[in-house]
């Protein structure tokens, strides 16, 4: 019997010992893991992580402050460019339409340089006619006036032969 009571209290003895483990952690010890500076200790090193957690926090929302910001102006410039490109495009159909309109009065201008030309050279070649016409004509009265002169001197002739008759 007093080897069973050694054997329960070794094993007792042993439970407690395992159950007895020291940590840091008040939250993980046993009935006799206690320890005030520990528990201190833990506290501060909570107090520090919420710190640096609120610092952070604080940090994020600036840069989410700053972002906002940022997405702001970007709208804005984009508002602008659209803007700029709307004005763009309404300028780009402008020209359209005026490109359109000259093209139109330019071939309404090359129909009528082409009837023009058509023209000249028909009047060209009226007047061209009609020099050769007058070339002839002038040469047909050379021809009849030498042809009349000459009959008029044979007609001189004729009565100066007579008058010495």
């Amino acid at each position: 019997m007093i080897k069973t009571t050694y054997i329960t209290s070794a094993i007792v003895s042993l439970c407690l010992l395992t159950s007895c483990q020291t940590t840091d952690d008040p939250r993980k010890g046993g009935l006799f893991s206690y320890n005030p500076k520990a528990y201190e200790r833990r506290i501060q090193e909570n107090e520090q992580r919420l710190k640096d957690l609120e610092d952070q926090q604080v940090l994020e929302k600036q840069t989410s402050e700053q972002l906002e910001k940022e997405l702001a102006q970007k709208r804005a410039d984009e508002d602008a460019l659209n803007k700029q490109v709307t004005a763009l495009e309404q300028d780009m159909a402008r020209l359209k339409n005026e490109i359109r309109n000259v093209n139109a009065q330019t071939e309404k201008q090359e129909q009528e340089l082409s009837r023009i030309e058509v023209e000249t050279k028909a009047l060209e070649e009226e007047l061209e006619e009609i020099k050769s016409k007058y070339v002839e004509e002038v040469e047909s009265k050379k021809k009849e006036i030498k042809r009349l002169e000459s009959s008029i001197d044979e007609l001189l002739k004729e009565a100066e032969a007579l008058s010495r008759m």
